[in-house]
């Protein structure tokens, strides 16, 4: 039977209605996942009672996170979604709680990071200076724009059996303190964390790119962050 994968939404404000791009649900489906939208809710009863029917969640990319979750003032983040903030966080929360496999994308990744009590670089441009990260959105999300430095011993470089690779991210945020319990799994050549994972848990696996949105005709091997999360999911 096919693993039943959670998506969280994006979340549209001007219509209160919520948003997803169809690149995860393809992942999840060439990987051979059945997926589902999951609700924009913060009950943490129907939360629990989705997780009972469910092998997993992917935690999706989109907009900032609110500084006030990590204890700051907003300096130089985008205006907050806080109904998005709350569903996510307490997705997140409980997952991890659970022991629920979870793989985290983007702005995932940030929330994973939030969670479990890290925090972030509000915008890596003014948070470092002369940092040239790049944080521009376009079609370039299908191909690689820099690579990253797998540490070694960690799960995504024994998945790719090598210690660096290409990824797209483009992102102006990014993890600062790494979060409690989770470890870093890969840095970019600028110093910036852009993987961790949970060691004590079952599968909690955050990349800060997009390997759902990445060409699998030129970068096949993406798609084995998927298969590594669905096979977690399907034990």
């Amino acid at each position: 039977m096919k693993p039943l994968i959670g998506i969280t939404p994006m979340y549209y404000e001007p219509y209160h209605g919520i948003v997803m791009t169809n690149t995860y649900i393809s992942a999840l489906e060439r990987n051979g996942a059945l997926p589902i939208l999951l609700p924009i809710t913060d009950n943490e009863e129907e939360i629990r009672a989705i997780f009972e029917r469910i092998d997993g969640i992917v935690v999706t990319g989109g907009e900032d996170i609110d500084p006030h979750m990590y204890g700051e003032e907003n300096r130089a983040s985008g205006t907050p979604t806080p109904i998005r903030d709350a569903a996510d966080s307490a997705y997140v929360r409980i997952a991890i709680e659970m022991d629920l496999p979870v793989l985290a994308t983007c702005r995932g990744t940030q929330m994973v990071n939030v969670v479990c009590g890290g925090t972030l670089y509000q915008d890596l441009h003014t948070d470092i200076e002369g940092n040239e990260h790049n944080s521009v959105v376009d079609e370039r999300w299908v191909n690689a724009q820099h690579t990253v430095d797998l540490v070694e011993g960690t799960p995504i470089a024994d998945l790719f059996s090598k210690l660096n690779i290409p990824v797209n991210s483009t992102h102006h945020q990014a993890i600062r303190r790494v979060g409690e319990g989770l470890k870093v799994m890969a840095v970019s050549d600028d110093g910036i964390t852009e993987a961790v994972y949970r060691p004590d848990k079952k599968f909690v696996w955050a990349v800060q790119w997009h390997p759902e949105m990445m060409d699998i005709t030129k970068y096949p091997e993406q798609d084995g962050i998927f298969e590594s999360f669905l096979k977690a999911a399907g034990k």
